[in-house]
């Protein structure tokens, strides 16, 4: 019988207290019918950190042979270590280039400083750029044994005493029917177990009344009620983590198994009540979000996309609403497809239909609900006198940078409906979500002024005529809760004065910008706090996602309280006036 066994973990390195789960794959590559089981035992080395060397081309096996070039020429240590001579020899052609590469950067250094050029020749540093047979400078590492068994289980959580030892995990597959080994056994050697580092902590920040009501507000302030905090995050799909576009960041800390467990330590510790979360992976979902978060008491809307993105298994990712259970009761709710609305749209346009169907078909959704604060309900009827009600809008707009246009399509899509419901309920309106649009873009304008300008320049990227097409403005009084940041104040640092906008929601190495915002109805909700922002100087070395931050967007959160109808507010608040 022929069988292949193949195993592998997302990282090499085993983080303390963050489950290490491996991706298994065993195939039969002859017509044998076999029921088959897979054993695990995985074990760690007891000896210290230092006489561990893995192979840097087979990271299962201990490193026996290292080149002394490559310390010689300050080339990472871990690519001069092999688990044999042979494997050096196998990989000579690439590990050579690495020498080539060093020995350019240091040739002028090495013209003008005598000794250590005599130092490199001397360890055959010059002599290995070229042909294997001419390459002498080596040296054998000492094999080191034994091997303490810790755990006989496909998964294993790394304890403290794991900490500079390296986690061998051994699988056989077993025959069923016989209970002998089948030919197909492999070992997984990981690198040296670590400490993950502590969490940092984001507080809120009360709002002082000079921002709550502004300086134009006239009469005594109204008596308020119903507090309530709201939490938007798009917490970075495991589809995307491991793209290329995070690889800046430390495998291990882009594993799911790092990120979800400090993903909901982050979530749980905000005590929002609304939970407005994006890129939310559907498997994850359904094995992690909905059945932790229920555990502390959230009930929950989730619209996913119909696209499906294969990683080994088919899933997609998309939208969620969470709300606490025991404080809102859920009215009514709808789940919007954008690519709806473009076919309905494409059939009136005088382009070509299939043209105009590829550049507005694209897979994003919204999910909006209509809750009711039970604490202050009476009954169950919907225009209940003493209920209050509020709609919440949770979307993730198209991402291209180019395609303005689709944007601007999706957000007057999303606005119009969010406009039939406040005025027929006559409710506050909360939209939250990753809109992928800078501030001052037409997007972002469309919904903080309620217009777009005929002459904002994204106006003339129209291809397909669509502007004439849809709505470009809306009466809803949309605001930026986190606009009540651009005081002075202990958060100014992180605003935009220019924008009255966070410098950032969004650092990567590629970019760095503000795309994520909580607009809520300043007419009916009054802003009590914000959760504070992070500065450029802690996340300019590292970028988002990092160890200390499990996605590449920072989360969002306000605390709200209803405001009863006054009068005597001549004015919005200047700090937020609209423009």
């Amino acid at each position: 019988m022929k069988c292949q066994l193949r195993v592998q973990f997302q990282s090499n390195i085993p983080v303390v207290g963050y489950e290490l789960i491996p991706d298994v794959f065993f195939r039969i590559l002859d017509s044998t019918e076999v029921s088959y089981s897979l054993e695990f035992n995985c074990r760690y080395r007891c000896v210290n950190d230092k006489n561990i060397f893995i192979c840097n081309v087979h990271t299962s096996k201990l490193a026996t042979v290292q080149c002394m070039c490559c310390v010689a020429l300050e080339i990472p240590v871990c690519d001069s270590y092999h688990c044999s001579a042979k494997c050096f020899m196998d990989s000579w052609h690439n590990h050579r280039e690495r020498h080539h590469k060093a020995a350019a950067i240091v040739h002028n250094t090495l013209s003008r400083d005598d000794q250590a050029s005599s130092e490199l020749r001397s360890c055959g540093c010059w002599s290995s750029v070229g042909a294997w047979s001419s390459f002498e400078s080596h040296k054998t590492l000492p094999v080191v044994e034994p091997w303490f068994k810790v755990g006989s289980s496909k998964t294993y959580v790394p304890v403290i005493d794991d900490v500079g030892h390296c986690l061998r995990l051994e699988c056989v597959a077993i025959d069923r029917i016989t209970g002998n080994p089948l030919p197909a056994t492999t070992n997984v050697l990981t690198g040296h177990a670590i400490i993950a580092p502590l969490p940092h902590i984001r507080r809120m920040i009360e709002i002082a009344p000079l921002e709550e009501y502004g300086s134009n507000y006239l009469g005594a302030r109204p008596s308020v009620t119903g507090a309530f905090r709201v939490l938007s995050y798009n917490v970075l799909s495991d589809i995307y983590a491991f793209g290329g576009y995070n690889n800046y960041c430390s495998s291990w800390a882009l594993t799911w198994q790092y990120r979800s467990k400090n993903l909901l330590r982050e979530i749980v510790g905000y005590d929002a009540d609304i939970l407005c979360l994006q890129e939310v992976q559907s498997d994850h979902f359904e094995n992690f979000f909905a059945p932790e978060l229920a555990k502390h008491g959230y009930s929950v809307i989730y619209k996913k996309k119909s696209m499906l993105l294969y990683t080994g298994k088919d899933v997609s990712e998309g939208c969620a609403i969470f709300f606490r259970r025991d404080r809102f009761k859920e009215v009514q709710k709808y789940e919007l497809e954008y690519k709806k609305f473009a076919q309905k749209l494409v059939r009136g346009l005088q382009q070509n239909p299939s043209i105009s169907f590829n550049r507005l078909y694209k897979d994003n959704v919204a999910v909006i609900v209509v809750l009711e604060l039970k604490e202050n309900s009476s009954d169950d009827t919907l225009q209940s006198k003493n209920s209050q009600l509020i709609c919440v809008a949770n979307t993730h707009i198209h991402a291209n940078k180019h395609q303005t246009d689709v944007k601007l399509f999706q957000i007057s899509t999303l606005l119009k409906m969010l406009n039939q419901m406040g005025s027929e309920l006559h409710i506050p309106v909360l939209l939250c979500g990753d809109l992928n649009s800078l501030p001052g873009s037409a997007a972002y304008n469309l919904v903080a002024t309620g217009k777009v300008k005929p002459n904002h320049p994204e106006m003339a990227d129209d291809p397909l005529g669509i502007f004439q097409k849809i709505m470009l403005t809306h009466p809803l009084p949309l605001v930026s809760a986190y606009s009540y940041f651009c005081r002075p104040g202990s958060q100014q640092r992180c605003m935009d004065p220019s924008t009255n906008e966070p410098l950032f929601t969004n650092f990567t190495k590629r970019f760095r910008g503000t795309i994520d915002y909580i607009f809520h109805t300043v007419d009916s909700l009054i802003v009590d706090s914000l959760l504070e922002l992070l500065d450029v100087e802690s996340v300019k070395d590292t970028a988002l996602p990092s160890p200390h931050w499990p996605s590449d967007h920072i989360a969002l959160m306000a605390s709200f309280r209803f405001r009863p109808p006054v009068k005597d507010l001549i004015q919005r608040p200047l700090v937020v006036q609209r423009l």
